[in-house]
């Protein structure tokens, strides 16, 4: 695979490498997307536990 290759794995786009670019309006501003800051917690299955 080469290093910058947006889907890292079939049918998934690697965001980390893609750095989606959003669109502000009530700001006009752009703005950079792509890192990860954390792991999402499953609130619902600690809850069930």
């Amino acid at each position: 695979m080469h290093a910058f290759a947006p889907f890292p794995e079939a049918g998934k786009v690697g965001y980390e490498r893609v750095k989606p670019v959003l669109f502000e309006f009530p700001t006009y501003s752009y703005l950079r997307t792509g890192d990860v800051i954390g792991p999402c917690a499953d609130f619902a299955r600690e809850v069930r536990a």
